[in-house]
């Protein structure tokens, strides 16, 4: 699947930076700040974006989860 493949270079990229503390160590995650970089994408392509995950999410194609209120969203692709 093509997003699954978009998520994993992504993913790839962002172990070669230096990446924040909430996702270090973590080879299959990602931030949904990292994925839509804020300020980079007006808000109706973010909302498009995230109704995307929720819908992966809804397929078991994708794990989403918050640990607060307007806290970061992480992402992590289904193994399998």
């Amino acid at each position: 699947m093509y997003l699954n493949s978009f998520l994993k270079d992504e993913i790839r990229k962002l172990d070669s930076r230096i990446a924040d503390e909430d996702i270090v160590g973590h080879p299959n995650l990602i931030t949904l700040e990292h994925l839509l970089e804020p300020g980079s994408n007006n808000p109706e392509a973010a909302a498009h974006a995230f109704s995307h995950l929720l819908l992966l999410g809804s397929r078991g194609l994708v794990s989403l989860s918050q640990e607060e209120p307007y806290g970061s969203i992480q992402i992590s692709i289904a193994l399998g």
